[in-house]
């Protein structure tokens, strides 16, 4: 039995509420198939998904329910407002 390379090396899932949250935290965190298995169920619920590796690797060092660097704020500042654009 073999099975199929992962599509994605890793997918990471943050949670945001404009008046709820100081800034985005990471919600979910997985690799390889975990990663596969995280954007699968993402696509079946409708939630965007924007394929950014770079800022993935980033934000990989970070813990579960932590919120995001400071460094990397404005990068997923520009990605909620592409977002929100697109869903007004």
């Amino acid at each position: 039995m073999t099975t199929e390379p992962s599509k994605y090396k890793r997918a990471i899932g943050l949670r945001y509420t404009r008046d709820h949250d100081d800034a985005p935290s990471i919600h979910i965190f997985g690799e390889e198939l975990h990663a596969d298995a995280i954007v699968k169920t993402a696509k079946r619920f409708g939630i965007p998904i924007i394929e950014r590796p770079e800022l993935a690797q980033a934000l990989a060092a970070c813990e579960l329910d932590t919120a995001i660097p400071v460094e990397v704020f404005e990068a997923v500042a520009l990605i909620l407002a592409q977002l929100e654009r697109e869903n007004n």
